[in-house]
């Protein structure tokens, strides 16, 4: 009945009465839906022929595009009978099967059929794993520009207030990615432009809707946080549970998209990141060693060691170093927020301390740029001194009263700086006058 799985064979010639006859069956079922638990087997036996990914590419698109209709339309039908309502994520993880170009070729049947779907039925896309097959389908499709549309239209009618707002547990985390998806293709968009070396202007909010997906995606993203006390007062969700499903995803990838070649939607991102990072928040206790590890070692620490790699530089040449510049600010102000402080005095930060110098030193000779070799002494004598005001960084003097740790951390910072800053640290944070020691000394001695 149908063909060989031939992949290396051309599509079988258009059939009229093949599309004729797959119509005729779909509208029948659709006009006696009282009998669509005695048809859907034979019904889905031909459709799942038609669109399994080893033969969806084997027949002509027009009928492949009929079927992917019929069967979007039968779900609307399966929708209404709770005994078959299974079927609806199986036929959609068919669908999601189908090969990239054929999903190209279908991308508008599929989107407009998800949107009916979620709109006329959403109370029946309860759990993660439906809201994924849902999200999945519409990834697919995200390289067709009308179908990215929409998928987009209706990703924004969830998140946005109004009547249709719906985010949940169940759905929060394959929005993130969906949205991620959305600026991640932005930047992508940008980099085929420049590859082509087209002689006008570079892609931007203004010109290119997937640039302007892209950006608005962020401020989405970034919107979710007030979802965070509603999930989690609903779900029954403990905090160091919600910050391992909530915050950290949202927070990955807003530090994803930190690097996207679309200069708007990467300076987007880090703004955003950077206000994120610096505010408070319910989920977020800064008081957990093991959340303020995360911050850095996933977050602050890979972006800039991300934007310092030559092949990320390269997405955008003239604009990186201003993003590096915002990098290394972003780097400065984290630590300051989460561990110079007085209630963090009696931390050990020297092993975090010493990443932190590594990068700032990484930075500022990565390209000899002015605006980084300036900015980051800058931003540096200010860590330096509210470190030494809350007595975390302490040099020596003559009745020496530091800790171990304080005399530690002054001796590995002396000899981390000396070889980016020579004698910066003793200039923002002096020693004592030799004669003051020496006095200091006599005097002991004298007793």
């Amino acid at each position: 009945m149908y063909p060989a799985q031939d992949t290396a064979s051309s599509p079988m010639p258009y059939d009229p009465a093949s599309v004729y006859l797959l119509e005729t069956m779909v509208s029948i079922s659709c006009q006696v839906p009282h009998h669509i638990e005695d048809l859907w087997p034979i019904l889905f036996e031909h459709l799942s022929a038609l669109l399994h990914h080893d033969s969806a590419g084997q027949y002509s698109i027009l009928l492949i595009e009929r079927a992917v209709a019929g069967l979007l339309h039968l779900c609307l039908i399966l929708a209404q009978k709770p005994s078959l309502r299974d079927q609806i994520y199986v036929s959609l993880d068919l669908l999601s099967g189908l090969p990239p170009d054929v999903a190209s070729s279908v991308a508008e049947q599929i989107v407009v059929g998800v949107i009916l779907l979620v709109q006329k039925y959403r109370e029946i896309i309860k759990s993660q794993t439906e809201w994924k097959l849902v999200f999945a389908l519409l990834r697919s499709t995200l390289t067709h520009s009308e179908a990215a549309r929409l998928s987009f239209d209706l990703v924004n009618s969830l998140v946005a207030d109004g009547p249709e707002q719906l985010v949940t547990m169940d759905n929060f985390s394959a929005l993130i990615t969906l949205l991620n998806d959305f600026a991640t293709i932005a930047g992508g968009t940008v980099e085929a432009h420049q590859n082509q070396r087209r002689r006008h202007g570079p892609l931007t909010v203004a010109n290119s809707p997937a640039v302007e997906r892209g950006h608005k995606a962020i401020e989405l993203l970034t919107g979710l946080k007030k979802f965070f006390s509603p999930i989690i007062n609903l779900s029954g969700l403990r905090r160091e549970d919600a910050w391992e499903q909530l915050f950290l995803p949202l927070l990955t990838s807003l530090k994803d998209q930190s690097s996207n070649a679309a200069r708007e939607v990467r300076q987007s991102a880090i703004g955003q990141l950077q206000r994120t990072l610096l505010a408070s928040h319910p989920i977020l206790d800064e008081a957990d060693t093991t959340q303020v590890e995360q911050i850095f070692n996933k977050i602050v620490f890979r972006l800039v060691d991300d934007l310092l790699k030559p092949n990320i530089f390269q997405r955008d040449p003239q604009g990186m170093p201003e993003t590096r510049l915002r990098a290394s600010a972003l780097l400065c102000k984290t630590f300051m927020h989460y561990e110079v402080r007085e209630s963090q005095s009696a931390s050990d930060i020297r092993i975090l301390w010493n990443e932190i110098l590594d990068l700032l030193d990484r930075l500022m000779h990565v390209d000899r740029g002015e605006q980084l070799y300036e900015a980051i002494p800058e931003s540096l004598k200010n860590v330096l001194l509210v470190m030494n005001a809350t007595q975390i960084l302490v040099p020596p003097s003559a009745d020496d009263q530091r800790n171990e740790r304080q005399r530690t951390l002054w001796s590995m910072t002396s000899e981390r700086m000396e070889r980016f800053l020579p004698g910066f640290l003793t200039e923002v944070i002096p020693l004592p006058e030799v004669s003051e020691i020496t006095s200091h000394s006599t005097e002991a001695s004298a007793s």
